[in-house]
């Protein structure tokens, strides 16, 4: 009985370390790429619009616990709205957060995770009109979400990741430099499968 006791606990330490794809106490450097696209009408009045953006991200991990990290992440992000009326927008933002996940490995170096996270960005945002009219404004944006994700670990220091959209808050100030204005909005986006990230983490201790 001894025996098949002993038995069932090194089966099962070795079948957790086998999936315990981010030791306690690991760091990890890595970060991602993104891009997305979306459009959108408005109702009664025949607008429509379509955006694209892009995004690159650098990040540096620590794993707080077995497969569960905090991540400290910056970046750029670049994007671009077309009206059916002419009007053209680009948004250039370089941003700060802080995330949390958690690992969850399926078998041979695949799993999911939920990502939660809260950051920021400050940028410029450049209009220009039907007519050629260029109009300058400067923003600021606050927000917070949940992401979920896939990943696959090809060797026991590299991550590879790919998120596909979530659900997130955001508010935003906007500043128009021309009659001192200021625009706040505020509201829930929810964008799944409408924009993805692609990225990487490597083990470096």
């Amino acid at each position: 009985m001894k025996k098949i006791v002993t038995f069932l606990m090194v089966s099962l330490c070795t079948f957790l370390v086998a999936n315990a794809q981010v030791p306690k106490g690991s760091i990890l450097f890595g970060g991602s790429a993104g891009f997305g696209s979306s459009s959108s009408s408005f109702s009664g009045s025949g607008a429509n619009n379509s955006s694209s953006n892009f995004s690159l991200a650098p990040r540096i991990s620590y794993a707080v616990a077995s497969n569960t990290l905090i991540s400290m992440r910056t970046g750029i992000n670049l994007s671009q709205t077309k009206y059916d009326n002419g009007q053209k927008t680009n948004n250039r933002a370089f941003d700060l957060g802080v995330f949390g996940k958690k690992l969850f490995p399926f078998k041979n170096g695949f799993g999911w995770y939920p990502e939660v996270g809260v950051w920021g960005n400050m940028g410029k945002y450049e209009s220009r009109t039907a007519n050629g009219t260029i109009y300058t404004t400067k923003g600021s944006e606050f927000l917070t979400g949940i992401t979920p994700g896939l990943f696959y670990q090809p060797s026991g220091k590299v991550l590879i990741n790919i998120e596909f959209g979530g659900i997130r808050y955001n508010y935003s100030r906007i500043e128009n430099d021309i009659d001192n204005s200021v625009t706040k909005n505020n509201g829930i986006n929810l964008n799944l499968f409408q924009s993805f990230q692609l990225g990487f983490d490597i083990i470096i201790k």
